[in-house]
């Protein structure tokens, strides 16, 4: 008999290729996706609790994109960075509490040592960061405050 070939219309998933615009992931696509074996995912997950996929009626685990991100990140810090586990917990803790952008906005020319996204930035240097943050978005409040003023007597 002859064999039916099966043909994919599906672009390979890999580590560099852009995440597919999906709600759900299952734990083989996020494996290619990330480039890491599914028991590390299994593990990493148990180990970092910003990480917490659904779970479907059959039990399979159900990732979203913030968990494939995750997952990226995670491996970035490990391998690439060279962090310990216990280092890319802090540092995804400080992303998933909004302290830290997880990837570059489109259009940024900052690197990531710009950005404060360095496994050696000395402490007295966040808090400088933090406080220009900080002092920016009291400026753009300031701004849009006389915006809306000026909206009000316009109304008036």
């Amino acid at each position: 008999m002859a064999q039916k070939l099966k043909t994919s219309k599906a672009k390979a998933l890999g580590p560099d290729s852009p995440i597919p615009d999906k709600l759900y992931f299952k734990i083989g696509e996020v494996a290619k996706l990330v480039g890491v074996q599914p028991h590390v995912l299994r593990y990493w997950e148990r180990e970092v609790s910003s990480i917490k996929p659904g779970k479907t009626a059959a039990n399979q685990r159900r990732y979203r994109r913030r968990d494939v991100e995750l997952f990226r990140e995670t491996k970035r810090l490990l391998y690439d960075e060279k962090f310990t586990l216990a280092g890319a917990k802090q540092r995804l803790s400080e992303i998933g509490s909004g302290r830290l952008d997880l990837e570059p906005k489109e259009g940024d020319s900052q690197d990531a040592a710009a950005r404060g996204v360095t496994a050696k930035e000395p402490p007295g240097k966040k808090s400088e960061k933090l406080g220009a943050r900080l002092e920016n978005c009291e400026k753009l409040l300031g701004n849009a405050r006389s915006e809306v003023d000026a909206l009000l007597d316009l109304i008036r």
